[in-house]
């Protein structure tokens, strides 16, 4: 439920690109869209997500870029710097902390050896890069139209389709630990 809660702002931006097919329109209601979901995270979770509140604040200063200069550019680069950003948040918590940032996100529910971890968290930062990259590319290669609709189905899709992955792998990383665990038991 959380995560179509998280797209409503880039479904409403779609939407409104979709009926006017005005960039400009569509960027102002993001930018509207953008804090609204992130008071209603806060009304239901009594917390405020960190990305939430980062990519919110890219929304607001890239889309009055965007508007004020009536350049679409400045809203484009918004994934990219966001996932770029993240990317490099993965590498550097390898070695800043006590544990990678996988490890502090999904610790408590999963059992991994540091090494896992640290791959795990490498796996995400390079896809992150190459999300971020992939963006751009889409955005400098094809029609603004299609890149509107990429936000949304590309980016999603990659990213749902690099958790499912990532969920294969720890799901046999756990039977490997297990197994491991179960011989030097013996």
């Amino acid at each position: 439920m959380q995560v179509v809660f998280d797209y409503l702002p880039v479904v409403a931006f779609i939407g409104a690109y979709a009926l006017t097919k005005d960039f400009f329109i569509a960027t102002m209601v993001l930018m509207a869209a953008m804090p609204i979901m992130l008071i209603g995270s806060w009304l239901v979770s009594k917390k405020i997500n960190k990305i939430h509140l980062v990519s919110t604040a890219l929304v607001l200063v890239l889309g009055a870029i965007t508007i004020i200069f009536r350049n679409p550019l400045f809203l484009a680069w918004k994934p990219t710097v966001l996932n770029w950003a993240l990317g490099v948040v993965c590498f550097g918590s390898n070695w800043v902390g006590r544990v990678p940032l996988m490890q502090r996100l999904l610790g408590s529910n999963v059992e991994l050896e540091p090494a896992q971890w640290r791959g795990l968290t490498n796996a995400w930062g390079v896809f992150f890069l190459v999300i971020g990259a992939v963006n751009l590319f889409v955005y400098y290669s094809f029609s603004e139209e299609t890149w509107v609709y990429f936000k949304l189905w590309g980016l999603m899709g990659m990213t749902f389709l690099f958790a499912i992955a990532q969920a294969v792998w720890m799901t046999q990383a756990l039977a490997r630990n297990e197994r491991s665990a179960a011989e030097t038991s013996e």
